[in-house]
């Protein structure tokens, strides 16, 4: 049986084609944008038929938008905020706690404080591209007068946290959605305010606006990172 010889010259095309084959593989391997965290808070104040819609549709319609390597954190809304999920990757419908986002209605929320939370959140992660989800009826619990100035230096935070990537606040009774849509203004296209009929639309326009300018961007890292290696 013949002996198959490898010259110096197919060992050179056999080299180039493997180093190509590699390149392939990592541009197709690579991210197309960088992994999100969805900081989601949920107020207990919202009807039962509202929170257990939400829970089922929206929570289904969040994860079905993001990837699974985008990370997620979960709280409730009373008087204050209570963490009660931490997830490094995209948590399944079954990992919900749905038994600590149960409706409570008799002692009142304060959407304030939800915002001061994410707000907080994202001034403690500099490092994670954010995307805010408060699903709330916004109504405001807090009748002393300060949740309005409250919630003016928390959205200022907002504003000045480049790692905030979209905010959609879902579930607005509509006689409130206007003073929300005043109270986010200063965020701009990045702020989505919805009611409940259309909470869904707004959930899932806001995340595909967020995956396109994140692979916007992405690409451009990309090219820049190219570009430095060629000088």
């Amino acid at each position: 049986m013949e002996k198959v010889r490898i010259t110096s010259g197919s060992a050179a095309i056999l080299a180039a084609f493997t180093v190509i084959i590699v390149i392939i593989l990592v541009l197709v391997s690579s991210p197309h944008r960088d992994d999100i965290t969805a900081a989601v808070v949920v107020d207990r104040s919202l009807s039962a038929m509202k929170l257990n819609q939400i829970l089922d549709r929206g929570f289904s319609l969040l994860m079905g938008l993001l990837d699974p390597n985008d990370s997620m954190v979960i709280g409730r809304l009373d008087r204050d905020v209570k963490i009660v999920m931490e997830s490094e990757t995209l948590p399944s419908m079954e990992d919900i706690p749905r038994e600590w986002l149960k409706p409570n209605q008799s002692r009142g929320t304060y959407p304030a404080k939800a915002v001061e939370y994410l707000a907080n959140y994202a001034i403690a992660h500099p490092d994670k591209k954010i995307m805010v989800v408060f699903f709330t009826d916004g109504e405001n619990d807090d009748l002393t007068g300060l949740c309005g100035a409250k919630l003016e230096d928390e959205v200022a935070k907002l504003v000045r946290q480049p790692n905030i990537i979209g905010i959609a606040v879902l579930g607005v009774d509509d006689n409130l959605r206007g003073e929300w849509e005043d109270r986010l203004a200063p965020l701009g296209e990045k702020a989505k305010v919805r009611g409940f009929s259309d909470y869904d639309r707004g959930l899932s326009s806001l995340i595909k606006e967020m995956n396109r300018e994140l692979e916007i961007e992405h690409r451009k890292e990309k090219h820049n990172g190219r570009a430095n290696d060629n000088r």
